[in-house]
C-alpha cells in the first residue's frame, strides 16, 4: 500500500514541478492544473454469483484522498486558459465498501486510482468516461456462513479494472461536485465471480497550482 501511494505522490510532485518551471518560464498557456482533498459516499452492490446463491444486497461505500484536474485548452480565443473541452483527471483514493450477503455486511477496503477522460460542455460541467484500478487490501470479517456453508472471504484481495462514468460540477473558485459510476469488472476471487459496483457522490476542493 505504502508503494502505490508514494508513487502516486511522486507523480503528482513531478507534474507540479513542471508546470511551475513553465511559469517561470513565461509561456502563455492554454490550461490549469488544479490538485486537492476529495470525498466520497455511496451505494456499493455485488453481482450476484454463479457459484452461489447468496441474495446480495446493497450497502454502503466511502473513499478519500486526492484529484488532480488538468482543464486543457480555451473555450475562444479570448477566453483564459482552462475552459476548453477537453480535460483529464487522476485521482488516488482510499476506498471503503461494503455488501450485504444474507443479512451480514462484508466490507471490503481497496486503492483505487481513476484516469478519467473529460468533455465540457459549458466551461464548468464535466461528462467524464474512463477506468479505475482498484487494489484490494483487506475483506472483514473473516468468513460467512451462508446456505449452511462457511465462506472464506478474509482473503479477497483481488484487483480490478473498473469501468467508470459520470458528471461533475466545477466551480471556477475550486469546488467540484460530482456522481459517478464505477462497473466492477472482475472476480472478486477464485471461484467466488460475483463483482463488486458503485455509485457515488464527492466532493473535492481543487486549488490551482498551475493558471
Amino acid at each position: 500500500m505504502r508503494k502505490h501511494v508514494l508513487l502516486f505522490l511522486l507523480a503528482v510532485l513531478s507534474c507540479s514541478c513542471l508546470f511551475a518551471q513553465d511559469e517561470d518560464w513565461g509561456l502563455d498557456r492554454s490550461f490549469r492544473i488544479a490538485l486537492g482533498p476529495k470525498v466520497g459516499a455511496g451505494v456499493a452492490v455485488g453481482s450476484d454469483s454463479k457459484n452461489y446463491n447468496l441474495n446480495l444486497g446493497a450497502g454502503l461505500g466511502f473513499q478519500g484522498g486526492l484529484a488532480l484536474n488538468a482543464h486543457l485548452g480555451r473555450r475562444h480565443p479570448a477566453s483564459e486558459g482552462g475552459t476548453g473541452l477537453i480535460g483529464i483527471e487522476v485521482e488516488g483514493l482510499y476506498g471503503i465498501r461494503t455488501i450485504a450477503v444474507e443479512g451480514e455486511a462484508m466490507g471490503m477496503s481497496c486503492l483505487e486510482f481513476p484516469v478519467l477522460l473529460q468533455i465540457y460542455p459549458i466551461p464548468t460541467l464535466a461528462i467524464e468516461a474512463g477506468a479505475t484500478m482498484v487494489k484490494g487490501l483487506k475483506t472483514v470479517p473473516g468468513s460467512l456462513e451462508v446456505n449452511n456453508m462457511v465462506l472464506g472471504v478474509g482473503e479477497m484481495k483481488s484487483n480490478d479494472v473498473m469501468i467508470s462514468f459520470g458528471a461533475s460540477f466545477n466551480a471556477r473558485f475550486g469546488l467540484s461536485v460530482g456522481l459517478r459510476y464505477n462497473l466492477g469488472m472482475s472476480n472478486l476471487a477464485g471461484n467466488f465471480d460475483s463483482k463488486a459496483s458503485s455509485l457515488m457522490f464527492s466532493l473535492a476542493y481543487l486549488f490551482k497550482i498551475v493558471k
